[in-house]
């Protein structure tokens, strides 16, 4: 690719055909490609080294009914899933900003937002860091892990129960933590 004078030169990329149309070429970087391998790499010794697993709870929200009149009370509505990572530390220190918890929370984000695409609008999918706090484990000598939270919920309004769209979130979200290598606690 050329550029006129004045105008900036396009980033190097290479030229690569598509299957099934040959003879029309498109521009593809290989560059995303190689970070893509690297990061790949990178979880995968993560996942080796902290033996991360997931837990699956019900999310739910309170509804409070008739506020300010003494016939008022709340309902309990099941409005998603919370699924917590955990993960083990190496040492006590705070998750802060590490990069390895960095690199964990980035790909829960990815995950979330591709889950998020193929199931549509009305379901609402959130990644929670926790940089400032160190779980125990109470099955594990309180060895100090590390948590992220995956929130699945709706834009449907707090009184309406989940659905159809949050299971098939849920189900995606699951799959996805289990090619990664991480087990679920159930």
């Amino acid at each position: 690719m050329t550029a006129r004078s004045g105008e900036p030169k396009a980033p190097k990329q290479e030229a690569s055909r598509p299957s099934g149309q040959p003879g029309e070429p498109t521009l593809t970087s290989s560059l995303p490609q190689e970070h893509e391998r690297a990061m790949s790499d990178d979880l995968r010794k993560l996942v080796e080294e902290r033996q991360p697993y997931y837990e699956v709870l019900p999310y739910y929200v309170v509804v409070e009914e008739g506020h300010g009149s003494a016939s008022g009370g709340t309902r309990r509505i099941q409005a998603g899933f919370d699924i917590d990572i955990y993960g083990k530390k190496a040492d006590n220190k705070l998750p802060g900003h590490s990069p390895k918890y960095l690199m964990g929370y980035e790909e829960l984000q990815k995950i979330a937002k591709e889950t998020s695409c193929q199931i549509g609008d009305s379901c609402s999918i959130e990644v929670i860091p926790f940089f400032s706090t160190i779980f125990l484990d109470t099955k594990n000598n309180l060895r100090p892990q590390a948590m992220l939270r995956v929130i699945i919920s709706h834009w449907r309004g707090l009184d309406q129960p989940a659905g159809p769209a949050e299971d098939r979130a849920l189900r995606t979200i699951e799959r996805r933590l289990q090619g990664l290598g991480l087990r679920s606690a159930r």
